[in-house]
């Protein structure tokens, strides 16, 4: 009876429910898809290490994406994914909090699909100190535990989570201030179906 009843539900859903397309998770894979559907992929004008990391890498895969990358702004790389088949590339963190303060609801959905590839930029950070400082070692040993235990990204996603929480009660309550207020006008929340968002940190 379990197997009748779970055979038949799956079978519902499979039949009422629109297929998906197969996600995205890498440069290869989005360079496949492109060969058989045209998609189109960009990064923002702000160049920088990420920027150089594209550029002068020798892998053939990136090498393809760097040749038809559009530099575009945030704002119509966002419009891009969202109309579909557009992948931006950009940092890890950073898309993360665009994603979950201006395009994730109450209940956490987001119409945005992130890939799972990561990359590593060569471009880092550093703390200056003058020549000899009795110091460094220890705060050698302090960045070096901390990324080893995951803090840095635990502390990070959490970040993230408080900051879009805030965002989307203020939004909210916007909403609902302007909805007490006398107004013809109707602004458009429609959901759309996003394809991908490439990162890397």
């Amino acid at each position: 009876m379990l197997v009748t009843i779970t055979y038949r539900s799956s079978l519902i859903a499979h039949l009422t429910v629109p297929g998906k397309p197969p996600e995205l998770n890498s440069l290869q894979e989005l360079v496949e898809e492109n060969r058989k559907v045209r998609w189109t992929w960009g990064y923002e004008p702000t160049y920088g290490s990420g920027w150089e990391w594209l550029k002068i890498n020798e892998n053939s895969v990136v090498k393809e994406v760097f040749q038809s990358i559009q530099v575009l702004e945030i704002d119509e790389q966002v419009r891009r994914v969202l109309r579909g088949r557009h992948a931006f590339i950009t940092w890890k963190y950073y898309i993360k909090n665009i994603i979950a303060s201006k395009y994730t609801d109450q209940t956490g959905y987001t119409p945005i699909y992130t890939g799972k590839q990561e990359f590593f930029n060569y471009g880092g950070y550093g703390w200056g100190y003058r020549k000899g400082a009795p110091f460094r070692k220890r705060f050698d040993v302090m960045k070096l535990r901390l990324i080893e235990s995951g803090a840095i990204h635990f502390w990070l996603n959490e970040l993230i989570e408080t900051s879009a929480a805030k965002s989307r009660i203020e939004k909210r309550l916007k909403k609902q201030e302007q909805e007490q207020q006398p107004d013809d006008d109707e602004e458009e929340n429609s959901i759309v179906k996003v394809d991908l968002v490439l990162d890397y940190e």
